[in-house]
């Protein structure tokens, strides 16, 4: 299975997109840091990803 997610900032916070197997699911945040953490604990990126993400907009694709 191959599953993709995205994390953007916008004006009102950030967006999650996680794309698998043709379908896509997106939730919006508050704030960038609520984003990624909840995309660490649901192992969407790992910690690494996560503190580069501080950084601004970043893409994970991996194969579960």
């Amino acid at each position: 299975m191959h599953i993709e997610t995205i994390v953007t900032r916008t004006d009102a916070g950030a967006t999650t997109q996680i794309r698998m197997d043709g379908k896509e699911l997106r939730k919006d945040y508050a704030s960038w840091n609520d984003a990624l953490e909840e995309a660490r604990k649901l192992e969407l990126v790992n910690t690494a990803e996560a503190a580069f993400g501080a950084f601004g907009a970043f893409r994970s694709a991996r194969l579960k």
